[in-house]
């Protein structure tokens, strides 16, 4: 063991030697045992909350631009984007099929176009307008197929003869946008406001005043929220689609707010979008975190940029509103949540940036991505002979391009105010040039003297026995939420997650640094050989060295940050950046105070706002209320299947990591008493939230103010998301045989989150203390669990959405009969044997050809197969894989035995064209055929199909019913539901 010879110091003062006299111990005690007192936590608590304030509120705001009212020719008018985003969204839903998005809509587009182009032409421009009636195709979105026809896309071309460059040869930048809307949604931030902005820049290109290189292509799609769809009409079916060498896509995942940077490229296409975007945004934001999320599959959602990366094989940017993400998806998407000041912000940056890419001449030697080789021996051919309870995410759709890591950048922007870009390989070098100074800055003294290591060496082991038991505490605050607790009671009151997670995270590490391992007297000390270890190295005469102690654990507190890059690096994430700003910041500011006020003013409060407060202004704050601002509202759709609580407080963990390893080389320098009633209060806190989120309404997760806010941008509609439909269902379970054995009608209930009906039943407006009038319509109306029968097409349900998998439960009102119109119907108009010599051993083919000619626009195919003995082995809807892939079901399913379960398969399919009375009889029918192989006489020799319909369209009748109404009419205010019909026919075909 070593002795007082090896106590330390750091600065200028010196260890003590053995034969050190009174007097020079007197003199360490009053200069290096000094501890922490209250007063000093105070300050610094209250200088992160005015730093926390400042940040949080710039974040929010859309900044004033420096050019003011100053407006001519060339700047983007706001006023007019803004008439002509009112205009759009008068109309309400645009749902893909509806006579407002297939007439209405169309038409104020297509005459904007038309009068922008004239203004190009007289411009000495050439201009074209293009509306594109898409053909039948089909590709395969998430698990399901996505398949259409007769889709609409409105899309302009315009290019300057002026450059010299023949427009069968020149390259083109490509603007993309969505005019539809989801059901029950305006859709102004998603994604009409776009649209207008669109609208605007291409008026100000049409103008003539600027020579550029490139074509500009805008294309406004007609079929985005039903998945994609429109976007894939155009990259494989337009003409124009093998000019575009770039693109930008502007979508929208909240309500107003700022554009923010989603992705990039793949590949070299990064360099030139990104220095771009550095030039012409004025305020941006975006880093490369969200980049990765996407790679990742942790959003639980996609853009076009996937549809143009992959089937058109070009590279892009991704950029989206991400602000107020409650209003995204319900009727509070309105006009009016755009502020004046983002709309011009972002409508002069878009211009800005477009015009960057129109003349920049890299533009033309940007090549077609390189398409993805296809490895045979990674080819599942046994997808068919697979159950749904089988079904992972390696069945998942792979990018059909090469994605390089060593074409990818790391970038993020420092509040708005400047970009940083970087190419990731220097960025690794950076890194590693960081890690290197950060050794050797933590060794410099050290040296050589094993006794300098050997404490630094205790404290890493402890910081990181500290974090490890931390992430353990954070499983269990979370688990316990989800488990025992309100759950989301952050949803509507953010603030709640201080007393939710923060504060019992405050609580495990001062308990730990300041009662279970302080230095001298923790818990862990007590035992006689860890005492020794501490006396050895930190204490000096029974005097705490706490200059010792804080320099040791900050090294360690610094080891573990860069042994956590490391581990990061070798994953090939750039998100990596997050932990280098910290350690840059961190150090720089330690080093500083060290330089500058180490010997002259000993104050702790200067260094711990040098250490951690420099770090956490500059970047951390920033990013912590970005991800939350993002993240909460995703909580809130994300379907039952996930842990909301459990989820953010793993992620508030991560986010903490760094600010509670710094800190705990404060807390071991906190005087008893403070570290004493710190741990006291904290305690006391987390238990007294604990017992108001739980037992009075202060937990409730939804905003509960009476009244209609829907045009008021002031007020952020943190409601719970409701799917309400009616489903007519009819069932045929004499294989061949076209009479219904059975049918039913019902109201189905799907929550969008974690809580269910949990809060609709009466015995809750006990607990709200709220008028019990607003309460309770699921339980008066006699709702049951729907029961997942796995013998028919997608547990015969009616869902009328692919996304089973995301929901634990629904729930069933019967309801009175409701008639549907345009009726639909599947006809089976041809059975024959395609492939007898093709057929397995001891087993039978039969191909089957089925035509659909009438129906809603918006229809879905249902299929199931008793697997192995029966299984669909081709298809007509899809040739992206070898065998069809079936859909996963409810996780919380029964299984009972894969053979019981069968493999369940969804096409998801838009007929635009068939727009209210064209429904009764489509122009050209759908005709599609399915393979199926099956063993003679062993059980099930048949296979179940479903047809079904969602009536969607809000001017049509079918769409709703008296039940519906009623059960609406009497929901809580704090519900946002989407509503509509549904039908779901099934049929059963004999195999023999």
């Amino acid at each position: 063991m070593f002795g007082p010879t090896e106590a330390r110091s750091r600065g200028r003062s010196e260890p003590l030697e053995p034969s050190a006299t009174r007097d020079q111990y007197e003199a360490f005690d009053s200069h290096q045992a000094s501890t922490i007192g209250s007063k000093t936590w105070l300050v610094f608590f209250a200088l992160i909350l005015t730093v926390s304030t400042i940040v949080i509120n710039r974040s929010n705001q859309c900044p004033t631009r420096r050019d003011g009212d100053k407006m001519d020719d060339d700047s983007f008018d706001p006023a007019r984007a803004r008439e002509l985003l009112r205009r759009g969204t008068l109309l309400r839903s645009r749902m893909a099929g509806t006579f407002a998005n297939e007439n209405e809509t169309l038409n104020i587009i297509r005459k904007q176009l038309l009068d922008i182009a004239s203004l190009a032409n007289n411009s000495g421009l050439q201009a074209f307008v293009d509306e594109q009636t898409s053909s039948a195709s089909s590709f395969r979105f998430r698990y399901h197929v996505s398949s259409y026809q007769n889709l609409k896309n409105l899309v302009l071309k315009i290019h300057d003869p002026r450059a010299g460059n023949d427009i069968k040869r020149s390259k083109a930048f490509l603007v993309n946008c969505h005019y539809d809307s989801v059901v029950s949604s305006p859709g102004a931030s998603d994604n009409y406001v776009n649209c207008a902005i669109m609208l605007e820049v291409s008026r100000i290109l049409a103008s003539g005043k600027l020579l550029f290189q490139n074509d500009a292509i805008f294309l406004f799609n007609g079929a985005e929220e039903c998945g994609l769809m429109a976007s894939h009409a155009f990259v494989t079916g337009h003409r124009w689609a093998r000019d575009v060498a770039a693109f930008l896509n502007l979508e929208g995942a909240g309500a107003g707010g700022r554009l923010a940077l989603f992705q990039t490229g793949p590949g070299k296409a990064s360099e030139t979008f990104l220095q771009a975007y550095s030039k012409a945004f004025r305020y941006p934001y975006g880093n490369v975190v969200a980049e990765d999320l996407f790679h990742s599959g942790i959003i639980p959602s996609d853009t076009d940029f996937r549809i143009f990366r992959d089937y058109g094989q070009t590279p892009g940017i991704d950029m989206a509103y991400i602000y107020d993400g409650y209003a995204y998806h319900t009727a509070f998407d309105t006009e009016s949540r755009i502020s004046q000041e983002c709309l011009r912000n972002t409508g002069q940056d878009v211009l800005s940036f477009v015009r960057v890419m129109l003349t920049d001449n890299r533009l033309s030697e940007l090549d077609k991505l390189v398409a993805a080789p296809v490895d045979p021996s990674s080819v599942d051919n046994s997808t068919h002979l697979i159950p749904s309870t089988a079904v992972t995410k390696k069945l998942l759709p792979k990018s059909k391009v090469v994605v390089s890591s060593a074409d990818r950048y790391v970038f993020f922007d420092v509040f708005g105010a400047y970009f940083v870009v970087v190419r990731w390989r220097v960025w690794k070098i950076l890194d590693y040039i960081v890690l290197l100074f950060t050794f050797v800055w933590v060794g410099h003294e050290r040296k050589f003297a094993p006794g300098r290591w050997f404490g630094i060496g205790v404290a890493f082991v402890l910081v990181v026995i500290s974090q490890v038991g931390g992430f353990c505490f954070a499983y269990l605050v979370g688990l316990s939420n989800h488990m025992f607790g309100v759950r989301m009671s952050w949803y509507s009151a953010r603030y709640n997650l201080i007393g939710s997670i923060l504060v019992p995270f405050a609580w495990w590490f001062v308990f730990f640094f300041g009662v279970f391992c302080s230095i001298p007297d923790g818990w862990i000390f007590r035992l006689p050989r860890l005492s020794k270890l501490i006396s050895a190295n930190w204490v000096v005469k029974s005097k705490v060295n706490y200059h010792a102690v804080e320099r040791d654990f900050y090294d360690a507190s610094l080891l573990m940050f860069s042994a956590l890059m490391m581990a990061i690096h070798s994953l090939d994430i750039p998100s990596v950046f997050i932990l280098t700003v910290w350690l840059v910041t961190s150090l720089a500011g330690r080093i500083t105070y060290e330089r500058l006020f180490s010997m002259r003013l000993k104050s702790h409060l200067l260094r711990m706002s040098f250490k951690i407060l420099l770090s956490y202004t500059l970047w951390y704050i920033y990013f912590v209320y970005m991800t939350i601002n993002f993240f909460i509202p995703v909580m809130g759709r994300s379907g039952q299947m996930t842990r909301p609580d459990l989820f953010l407080s793993l992620i508030l963990f991560g986010i903490l990591v760094p600010l509670t390893s710094v800190c705990a080389s404060e807390i071991q320098c906190t005087s008893v008493t403070v570290r004493q009633n710190l741990h006291r209060i904290l305690l006391g806190t987390a238990i007294l939230h604990t017992v108001l989120v739980n037992f009075t309404p202060y937990g409730f997760p939804y905003m509960t103010s009476p009244g209609s806010h829907l045009l008021d941008p002031t007020v952020s509609p943190r409601y719970q998301r409701l799917l309400v439909f009616h489903v007519q269902r009819s069932l045929r379970e004499i294989p061949n045989v076209d009479t219904v054995t059975r049918s039913d009608s019902f109201l189905l209930l799907s929550p969008g989150d974690v809580n269910g009906i949990r809060y609709l039943y009466p015995s809750s407006s006990d607990k709200l203390k709220t008028d019990s009038s607003s309460f309770g319509t699921a339980g008066q109306l006699h709702a049951r669990t729907a029961r997942y029968n796995v013998s028919l097409p997608y547990c015969g349900i009616g869902y009328f959405y692919p996304f089973l998998h995301l929901f634990s439960e629904h729930y069933v009102i019967p309801a009175k009969t409701h008639h549907l119109k345009p009726g639909i119907q599947l006809t089976l108009i041809a059975r024959s044997r395609p492939y007898p010599n093709h057929a397995r051993s001891g087993r039978e083919i039969w191909n089957f050809t089925f035509s659909i000619a009438s129906g809603p626009p918006e229809i879905h195919i249902l299929i199931r197969t008793d697997v192995p003995t029966v299984c669909l082995t081709n298809w007509s809807v899809n040739f992206d894989t070898p065998h069809p892939v079936p859909v996963p079901l409810s996780k919380v399913i029964n299984t009972g035995g894969s053979r019981q379960v069968g493999a369940h398969y969804y096409v998801h399919h838009i007929n635009a064209a068939a727009v209210g009375e064209m429904g009764d009889k489509w122009a050209k029918p759908w005709i599609f055929w399915l393979v199926v192989d099956f063993i003679p006489n062993q059980g099930s020799d048949y296979f179940d199909v479903v047809v079904g319909g969602n009536y969607v369209d809000e001017t049509l009748p079918s769409s709703s019913s008296a039940d519906l109404k009623k059960f609406i009419s009497r929901l809580p205010p704090w519900i946002a539901e989407v509503s509509g019909s549904t039908s779901y026919q099934h049929y059963r075909f004999s195999l023999l």
